[in-house]
């Protein structure tokens, strides 16, 4: 079984490859706001490489936010496109939960507008739900910290995250419904709005 796991949401293009549910092949590229132009020619590099078609992926998994809103949209609209077209499961997961992995951390990424998107999470479980934050209401805790660390005067720190992929399969959440698959923005988000 070959799974084809994709997010776009940040900075990054993230295309990983899973054979069987272990992580086996895939790029992880800096393309802030060009991952559009991009995601299909890597995908396609990928499959020439081990001489994959389409018609060989059994599932798509992809990170649906939150994250750029446009970043977001990339990825799970070719997931979605894929999965409709090939008949096969699409299942999504946090992208802060994917950063994670199994580690215990606490994952921030820029929000803009003094804002962050902020979850933790300990050994892939989900403990604070991924959520935006004022900036100034941020106060870290003994986990430790990755991703858009700039925006509290450190440096930035993201992992290659492409095995987490696998790592975290127990974690992927099954869309039933490929037409009603969507991102998770945050920015309508209750806590937000107050």
């Amino acid at each position: 079984m070959v799974t084809l796991c994709l997010d776009s949401a940040h900075h990054f293009l993230a295309i990983a490859l899973l054979k069987d549910g272990v992580y086996f092949d895939g790029v992880l590229k800096k393309y802030p706001r060009q991952q559009s132009e991009y995601i299909m020619e890597e995908i396609s590099e990928i499959f020439q490489k081990h001489h994959l078609k389409p018609t060989m992926i059994d599932s798509v998994v992809v990170s649906n936010g939150p994250g750029s809103f446009t970043g977001v949209r990339i990825a799970l609209t070719v997931a979605k496109i894929i999965s409709s077209q090939l008949n096969i499961p699409l299942y999504t997961l946090s992208t802060l939960q994917l950063y994670a992995g199994l580690d215990d951390v606490e994952v921030i990424l820029d929000a803009r507008s003094n804002r962050i998107y902020y979850g933790k999470f300990q050994a892939g479980t989900i403990v604070i739900a991924p959520t935006i934050k004022e900036l100034s209401d941020f106060k870290p805790t003994s986990f430790n910290l990755i991703g858009d660390l700039e925006v509290i005067g450190e440096t930035s720190n993201f992992p290659n995250y492409l095995n987490n992929f696998a790592l975290l399969k127990d974690f992927y959440h099954l869309e039933e419904n490929i037409d009603t698959a969507v991102p998770l923005y945050l920015k309508s988000d209750e806590a937000y709005r107050k």
